[in-house]
């Protein structure tokens, strides 16, 4: 049962992070405006259009991709912190909600 909530905690909050990296703007802006740091322009709405060939854009432009990292750096969190990783695990379950319920 642990590894099962490990496995939720760490692949949905890995989820979230590159989440809030990839496609939000964050609170402030703050997501967004690291996103135009490395490089990426943003449509009218916010969301990213235009990526330069860096290697900082590239880990910023693909939710998938981001993923990757993001999950790795949450499992290696989870050795060390388990709480704060179940904080983002708890807020993936919480967007999943919304959106399966706005559905």
């Amino acid at each position: 049962m642990r590894e099962f909530v490990e496995l939720l905690a760490v692949g949905l909050g890995g989820w979230r992070v590159a989440s809030l990296l990839t496609q939000e703007a964050g609170p402030g802006q703050v997501f967004l405006r690291l996103r135009g740091v490395a490089g990426i322009k943003h449509d009218d709405s916010g969301l990213p259009s235009e990526w330069p060939a860096t290697f900082l854009a590239s880990l910023l432009s693909c939710i998938w991709c981001t993923s990757v990292w993001t999950t790795l750096l949450l499992w290696g969190l989870w050795q060390i912190e388990p709480k704060t990783v179940l904080l983002f695990g708890a807020m993936g379950v919480a967007l999943l909600a919304d959106k399966v319920s706005s559905k």
